[in-house]
């Protein structure tokens, strides 16, 4: 049956439930699995090979837009039809991981049989059947579409990706290094009822990435190159983190985590710029008036400039410039 978790202790903690046919009475397992898989992963309609019991038991946890699943079964089909999209659409990316055995994927792009160590990423939204000769015993990930085109940084999934995640693969690709550190951290989330929903999140996105791309940046000279974007559009008062990270050629997500490496965000970053830089200007061109310096230095209004001027310094831009005068 189904336990569901109780009442998380504070906001950022994940959300576990974990379901096993063990009790159910064999002629029942289906239809709970498939109403089990609805509500915590993915809608399927499930049937076994040889119409004996069903036997699968899965751990799911639930981030603030990922999902989690470690799934054991016996040997089954499962399909994703288009009935079954328009009655419990995801707007979803799937990730499939082999930890043992084999499967095949079949869609309309053809088909793809994963051993242990092979992954596959599809759009949980097109129809597709997968099948399991020896039984199940996966990893799953499932995340927004609007997230897997941020990262993708435009790609779409017109047909399923394959990546091999096996330590033997890793040693020589940043990618597959990748997707099998996201592995690790999947399966390491279950054993952590102390895990902190969003660090999980942000590091699973940024694992995914890296698997889609590569090493991610150098942050170092990544936050470089965005101070200077920053320096070189001070003046627009419409600069933005996606901007900026179109600049430097990062995701928006990795661009926070840049800022966040140097222990400060995008936003306090542009404004403490803008106040040095208005600061500059009044003590250089006295004869500018605060508007006019405020306008030059980025900010959409002189009201807005003196009241965050105020709260970075504990002074008016008035009293700043005449305490800056000889």
């Amino acid at each position: 049956m189904t336990d569901d978790a109780a009442t998380t202790p504070h906001p950022t903690a994940p959300a576990f439930v974990s379901f096993t046919t063990e009790r159910i009475p064999h002629r029942e397992r289906i239809e709970f699995w498939e109403a089990h898989n609805t509500n915590a992963l993915i809608g399927l309609d499930i049937r076994t090979l040889d119409d004996s019991p069903l036997s699968a038991e899965e751990r799911n946890l639930h981030l603030p837009t990922l999902r989690f699943a470690h799934v054991r079964g016996s040997p089954q089909v499962v399909e994703r039809s288009q009935a079954t999209i328009t009655a419990h659409p995801t707007e979803d990316v799937a990730l499939f991981m082999c930890l043992d055995g084999e499967s095949f994927f079949h869609s309309d792009q053809g088909t793809h049989v994963l051993h242990r160590g092979q992954a596959l990423i599809c759009d949980a939204d097109s129809p597709f059947l997968r099948g399991f000769s020896v039984g199940v015993h996966e990893l799953v990930l499932t995340l927004p579409k609007s997230t897997f085109t941020q990262i993708s940084r435009g790609t779409d999934l017109r047909q399923p990706l394959t990546v091999n995640f096996s330590a033997s693969a890793a040693q020589g690709s940043p990618e597959c290094q990748s997707a099998l550190e996201m592995a690790r951290l999947i399966l390491g989330a279950f054993k952590r009822p102390d895990l902190d929903s969003q660090t999980a999140e942000d590091l699973t996105v940024e694992l995914m990435e890296r698997t889609l791309h590569g090493a991610g940046p150098d942050y170092r000279s990544a936050h470089k190159r965005a101070l200077r974007v920053i320096d070189h559009h001070l003046a627009d008062p419409n600069l933005n983190r996606a901007q900026t990270a179109r600049a430097v050629g990062v995701s928006e997500r990795q661009l926070s985590r840049i800022f966040a490496d140097q222990g400060t965000t995008f936003s306090e970053t542009v404004t403490r710029q803008r106040i040095h830089h208005s600061r500059k200007l009044m003590e250089k061109q006295p004869q500018l008036s605060i508007s006019e310096v405020g306008l030059r230095s980025g900010f959409p209004s002189a009201s807005h400039f003196s009241r965050t001027f105020r709260e970075h310094t504990g002074l008016s831009p008035r009293e700043a410039r005449a305490a800056a005068q000889p």
